[in-house]
C-alpha cells in the first residue's frame, strides 16, 4: 500500500535537495493561494506546498473530469505532466456493537489524485465565458515592461541564441532542448531583475555542445558538485560582464550562501579557479556580444557585414589555392 505521508515528505525533500525554495524568488507569485478553476475555492494545507512547487504562474488548477466540463482539454504534449495533490476520502462503516446493534462510524483516508494547471490547458474562446475573469483574454493586459535599450540590443544581438519562452514561474536553461524559460518580464521585481537573470541563462546557454561545450553544461552536473558550482561561477561572472555592458547592475542570486560556501572552498584548494571562470566568463559573454567577430574588423560594421567579409576572404584563398593546385599539374604533366 503507497505510504501517502513519506510521498509528500519525499518530494518537499525532493525539492529543498535541488535547492528550490518556492517562498524565495525574484519575480511576483500572480496569485495569493492555489484556486480551484471550476468552483473558485482556495486550495489549503500541504495542496499549498505541492503546487508551489510546480512552477506556473496562473493560481488556477482542476482536474481533467473539470477541465473537460468547462469546454476545454488538456494540451496533447502536457498530459502526462499532471501534478498530484491529497485529499481526505470520508468512509462509512456499519458495525455491530457489543449490546448487538447497528452503528455507523466515519473514518477518513488520505488518498492522491491529480490536477492540471490552467496554463497545461486550453479554452475555446466560447468556454471563456465559464471561467474566472481574470483569466479572460481581455483581463490579461499586465503593466507594460519598458525595456532598458542597452540591455535589449545585447539581447537581441546574441547571434544563433537559443529560444527563449516567456511564463511560469521559473527560471532556466535547457541543454537538451537548448531553449530558456524565463517569467513574464513584468513578474520581475524591476527590468534590472529580469535582464540579469537573463543575461545569467545566456551565459549558461553558452556552454552548450554547439557553441563553448563548458563541462558544466554538456556533461549533466548536478546540483552542488563541484562542476555545477563552478559553471554557476562562470554564469555569475558572464552575467556580471554583461550587465555592465548594458550599464545595469547584477542581481544577488538565489541560494547565495549556499553557492559562496562552495566557492570559497574550492577557491582555497585551487588558486587558478577565479582566473579560469573569469576567462571562460569573458569568451561566454563575447559570445553573446558578438565581440569574436567584432574584432577580426576592429569593430566595423554589423555581425552580417563580418560574415560576408569571413566568406569571401575564405573564397580567395580556396581559389588561390586552386590556382597553385593547377598549375603544378600543369608543370607536372610537361
Amino acid at each position: 500500500m503507497t505510504d501517502t505521508y513519506q510521498e509528500i515528505t519525499d518530494r518537499i525533500v525532493k525539492e529543498l535537495e535541488k535547492g528550490n525554495i518556492p517562498w524565495q524568488k525574484p519575480w511576483n507569485a500572480t496569485g495569493s493561494f492555489p484556486k480551484n478553476l471550476k468552483t473558485r475555492n482556495d486550495y489549503n494545507g500541504i495542496n499549498i506546498l505541492l503546487l508551489g512547487f510546480s512552477g506556473y504562474a496562473s493560481p488556477y488548477w482542476a482536474t481533467l473530469k473539470q477541465v473537460k466540463s468547462l469546454g476545454g482539454w488538456v494540451k496533447y504534449d502536457e498530459f502526462k505532466k499532471s501534478t498530484s495533490i491529497v485529499f481526505w476520502n470520508i468512509k462509512e462503516r456499519e458495525f455491530e456493537n457489543s449490546e448487538g446493534e447497528t452503528e455507523t462510524k466515519r473514518f477518513s483516508i488520505l488518498r492522491f489524485y491529480s490536477v492540471y494547471n490552467f496554463e497545461q490547458c486550453e479554452f475555446p474562446l466560447g468556454a471563456y465565458k465559464r471561467l474566472p475573469a481574470d483569466v479572460q483574454p481581455e483581463a490579461n493586459d499586465a503593466p507594460k515592461f519598458k525595456p532598458i535599450k542597452k540591455c535589449a540590443e545585447i539581447a537581441k544581438g546574441y547571434k544563433g541564441a537559443p529560444s527563449v519562452t516567456h511564463g511560469g514561474d521559473r527560471a532556466f536553461y535547457s541543454p537538451l532542448r537548448d531553449s530558456i524559460e524565463i517569467p513574464f518580464k513584468e513578474d520581475f521585481h524591476g527590468k534590472e531583475g529580469y535582464y540579469s537573470v537573463l543575461f545569467h541563462e545566456f551565459v549558461h546557454s553558452t556552454g552548450h555542445a554547439g557553441r563553448l561545450a563548458r563541462p558544466g553544461v554538456t556533461n549533466g552536473a548536478s546540483f552542488g558538485s563541484e562542476v555545477y558550482s563552478e559553471e554557476e561561477l562562470v554564469a555569475e561572472l558572464g552575467c556580471a560582464f554583461l550587465c555592465g555592458a548594458g550599464g545595469i547592475s547584477p542581481k544577488v542570486i538565489e541560494n547565495n550562501a549556499a553557492y559562496i560556501k562552495c566557492w570559497l572552498k574550492r577557491l582555497k584548494n585551487d588558486n587558478k579557479l577565479i582566473v579560469k571562470a573569469a576567462a571562460a566568463a569573458g569568451k561566454a559573454s563575447d559570445l553573446v556580444l558578438g565581440k569574436e567577430v567584432a574584432k577580426k574588423f576592429n569593430g566595423k560594421g554589423k555581425a552580417k557585414k563580418a560574415a560576408k567579409k569571413v566568406t569571401k576572404k575564405a573564397t580567395k584563398k580556396v581559389a588561390t589555392k586552386a590556382k597553385v593546385e593547377k598549375a603544378k599539374t600543369f608543370r607536372k604533366a610537361s
